[in-house]
């Protein structure tokens, strides 16, 4: 950890604040490492990780020592820290443990949205009233007089209990402190949507990727349309090139060896590596990342003047851009005409020729599921095979006039009874490929 007696007496002082040992890099490592370079930079920790699961075999991720955890995490966050080019680091609760972590559940086996520990302690960090650690923390900014204040967005990243917690407490804190010092900046680190997107597509483009990680458990590649979490801005208000700080970061990752593996570098545009958490879903490393600027607390041009060589205003959006936000409600459209179109254009023509048409129809609606999940995504396919089924039954229920389009023969109940097997097939693929995944 850097000497604070060789730091530039004059050079801003940041203070980062964040709930668990590791989320200082996996929530901010290029910023922090990136500000570093230009100034005093402070980071304390709320809880010590109590209630994390541990990389290891399976059956162990679970079930960790609670005990000896908290400790190999606080050495971890400290090597991390250094890595950093951090000045101090200290948990908030001055190390006698008031702060105890709550743990967390995924809302859905998407694994977006995190929710509270369903067994949390009535101790936990994201239950307890705030105020006391409000005030912590308030005495710690009018000690430090930081220039700028790092903490979570408001909904905490991607949910977690213990972050929303983070950011309650620092801007209660702020507010505090505000007659003794009045913070000039206060700022989220986050990821700029069109960039994360993008480096998710270059890792899952990556050749040679492990399957699976050193104990032989499978490793998830990331949906590259998939719903993003919070921690993800579609217009953050500054953006930070964090590439020449990677080799920190990377180093950072590798501290925290109990949450975090198989950290590997990857040369790309966007993405500089991939990492994986316990839960085994590859994640690609950035090599942007953003700032969001609190309401209220400063200026985008202020904060902008405060470090000009490390950050930059995002450029207005190009067509490219526009057209890349564009494209999920693309596909879903188009995923949804198809599937009418299939459906209908097969009940129609299955007649023609036989048994040719009826062939044909069988091959068009089955190559139209392959084709929408090759541009889309499990959600896309499941609408496409929905809408074909959806539009074979409505044809079928509203004949009119005494006309038969489908009739109770051989080539009817072909049609009838192909079109929605290869459907119902194509939606169970689907869902066990999820399952697996």
């Amino acid at each position: 950890m850097a000497d604070q007696s060789t730091q530039d007496n004059h050079a801003p002082v940041v203070l980062g604040f964040f709930a668990h040992p590791d989320d200082e890099t996996l929530s901010a490592g290029g910023v922090v490492a990136t500000l570093a370079r230009y100034a005093t930079v402070h980071i304390v920790t709320a809880t010590r990780g109590e209630m994390g699961e541990v990389v290891g075999p399976i059956d162990t991720r679970t079930t960790p020592d609670r005990h000896e955890l908290p400790l190999t995490r606080t050495r971890e966050v400290k090597e991390a820290c250094a890595h950093l080019g951090v000045a101090s680091h200290r948990f908030l609760d001055g190390g006698d443990g008031r702060f105890v972590d709550s743990g967390m559940a995924w809302e859905d086996d998407r694994r977006v949205r995190a929710v509270a520990d369903a067994h949390a302690s009535d101790q936990a960090y994201s239950l307890i009233d705030i105020e006391q650690p409000a005030r912590d923390m308030a005495q710690l900014i009018e000690a430090l007089q930081p220039t700028l204040v790092l903490t979570e967005e408001p909904a905490g990243g991607y949910g977690h209990p213990d972050h929303i917690r983070c950011h309650d407490v620092m801007m209660r804190a702020l507010h505090i402190a505000a007659p003794q010092w009045k913070v000039p900046f206060v700022a989220f680190p986050v990821w700029e949507e069109s960039r994360w997107r993008q480096a998710t597509t270059e890792l899952v483009q990556t050749p040679n990727l492990p399957q699976e990680d050193d104990y032989g458990v499978r490793l998830n590649l990331p949906e590259v349309h998939a719903p993003l979490r919070s921690g993800v801005s579609a217009h953050p208000d500054l953006i930070i090139d964090t590439s020449p700080v990677i080799d920190q970061v990377v180093q950072a990752m590798r501290a925290h060896a109990t949450q975090v593996h198989q950290v590997t570098t990857h040369a790309g545009t966007h993405m500089a590596g991939s990492f994986a958490l316990t839960n085994n879903d590859l994640k690609p490393i950035p090599t942007h990342a953003g700032l969001v600027l609190a309401p209220g607390w400063g200026s985008v041009e202020g904060l902008h003047e405060l470090f000009p060589h490390a950050l930059q205003t995002p450029k207005a959006r190009t067509l490219g851009d526009t057209l890349g936000r564009l494209y999920t409600p693309f596909v879903y459209a188009f995923a949804l005409f198809t599937g009418v179109l299939a459906g209908f254009v097969g009940t129609f023509s299955h007649r023609n020729i036989p048994p040719w048409g009826v062939i044909v129809a069988l091959i068009a609606s089955a190559a139209g599921a392959v084709f929408n999940r090759a541009i889309g995504t499990i959600g896309t396919t499941f609408v496409y095979g929905l809408a074909v089924i959806a539009s074979v039954a409505t044809v079928v229920t509203f004949q009119r006039g005494g006309d038969v389009v489908v009739a109770e023969d051989a080539l009817g109940l072909t049609w009838m009874i192909g079109v929605n097997m290869e459907m119902l097939i194509v939606l169970f693929t689907q869902v066990r490929n999820k399952a697996k995944g």
